[in-house]
């Protein structure tokens, strides 16, 4: 029944494995009856072919993750260790996906920093320009002001020259 030494955690896997199994057919036959699909002797017999299969590869699975859960649980109640090798393995992997973790989200942080950067570097150009084209409106608005006013001058000029002639 079991692969391992034996144990007790291994007999509680192979259990839950089976009874996870009958669950697992119980829930199929009851969604089969109540949507009331019957189907034809030949569908029926490649249904069941590939419904074995599936059913036999969901109980290899699950049997092996009941078996782990088993024993991780009895060997917490106990305080049955799991096996050096398996703590060195597990460690190794924890540590990898931390790293991995940790650059991801360096590589988050890095970017929205330079998302940031970048709306910072447009928004201080279109201040830029926005200052830019204020200036010239206020150089533009001089010139005109003086141009006005050498306009007045000569305007006041020229009617006095037309006074001028008419006495």
């Amino acid at each position: 029944m079991s692969d391992g030494d034996g144990g007790i955690g291994d007999i509680a896997g192979d259990v839950a494995g089976s009874i996870w199994g009958e669950v697992k057919k119980l829930g199929s036959s009851a969604t089969s009856q109540v949507s009331g699909s019957a189907p034809t002797p030949s569908a029926d017999d490649v249904k069941a072919a590939q419904k074995s299969q599936a059913e036999a590869d969901s109980k290899v699975q699950d049997s092996s993750e009941f078996k782990k859960l088993g024993q991780s649980i009895l060997g917490q109640i106990t305080g049955h260790q799991e096996p050096e090798q398996n703590l060195e393995q597990m460690k190794k992997t924890d540590e990898d996906f931390s790293s991995r973790e940790a650059a991801a989200v360096r590589a988050k942080i890095k970017a929205m920093y330079d998302q940031y950067a970048a709306k910072r570097a447009q928004l201080d150009q279109r201040e830029a320009a926005v200052e830019k084209r204020e200036e010239e409106v206020k150089e533009e608005k001089k010139e005109v002001k003086k141009e006005q006013l050498a306009n007045r001058a000569i305007e006041q000029t020229r009617a006095e020259n037309k006074n001028y002639g008419a006495e």
